[in-house]
């Protein structure tokens, strides 16, 4: 008796249809390898692989940092990325200037880049493989480390809310009540350039331009109520901004664009002599 074709034919169907998925799913790899995955991850992998690129995940840094394990970072995005916003402490290598660096103390270098430049990446591999420091790439470079809620020193952008958040105003006129006799606790901090403070600054008040401010945090003292301001209302907002970010909660920002302007009723005063 002869037997049915059928239980063949069912099992080469099943057969079709695997290798059919087989296919699929390969295409859909291939897909999201070239369409749907970031250009920056991928550039990133095969730099490793071709390069040897040291990686060390976000997770791990901040874990060393937890161990406080002596550690410099070294940015090498743009000077715009660099100053709208970056790791505190970091240093500003782009280019071919990472040829310069030479880490003190015996730092662990940690490489910041942008997954919007990977080839930054490559280029700074080349110049470190002859170096004999040790070294390694933050994975998924600074937006990796921004979106896992890593600490940054904002530029201070007046739009952005989280900026906006990190500020407490004090008009002149109630910051005029309060210097008419400064309480001993309160520091001024004078955030215009050295040549600004020179010509004109409230009665009393320190200068720390703005530009140096995170370098020079360590002169702020951290018991005292600060009052900041700079030479117009995006200079003080800057400096609030970079006030928080150092961690100096709670300092308050004078309003208003026309600080030290005779018709604003502050203490104001000049270093510079009147001529004789």
């Amino acid at each position: 008796m002869a037997h049915s074709p059928l239980p063949r034919n069912g099992a080469d169907l099943r057969v079709v249809a695997i290798a059919l998925l087989a296919i699929v799913g390969i295409a859909g790899l291939s897909l999201w390898r070239t369409v749907l995955r970031p250009p920056g991850e991928e550039t990133l992998e095969r730099a490793a692989q071709e390069n040897a690129l040291p990686l060390v995940s976000v997770s791990a840094v901040q874990e060393k940092m937890r161990r406080r394990e002596a550690l410099q970072f070294v940015d090498i995005r743009s000077p715009q990325a660099y100053q709208d916003s970056h790791i505190p402490g970091s240093l500003s290598l782009p280019g071919g200037t990472l040829q310069s660096y030479s880490p003190t103390d015996n730092r662990f270098t940690l490489i910041v880049f942008s997954t919007d430049d990977p080839g930054s990446s490559q280029t700074a591999q080349a110049i470190l493989k002859s170096t004999a420091f040790p070294y390694a790439f933050i994975q998924g470079g600074f937006e990796a480390w921004a979106g896992a809620g890593g600490e940054t020193i904002s530029i201070g952008d007046p739009n952005n809310f989280a900026d906006q958040s990190k500020i407490d105003y004090i008009s002149p006129k109630e910051a005029a009540t309060l210097l008419e006799t400064p309480p001993p606790n309160l520091f001024i901090l004078d955030v215009q350039t050295a040549q600004h403070f020179q010509e004109k600054h409230l009665r009393g008040a320190v200068n720390i331009p703005l530009a140096e401010l995170e370098t020079r945090a360590g002169e702020i003292p951290p018991a005292k109520s600060i009052l900041v301001y700079g030479e117009n209302e995006l200079a003080s907002f800057q400096g609030g901004v970079r006030l928080f970010d150092l961690h100096f909660y709670g300092a308050q920002t004078l309003s208003g664009n026309e600080l030290l302007e005779k018709t604003v009723p502050l203490p104001v005063e000049s270093s510079i002599q009147p001529a004789q």
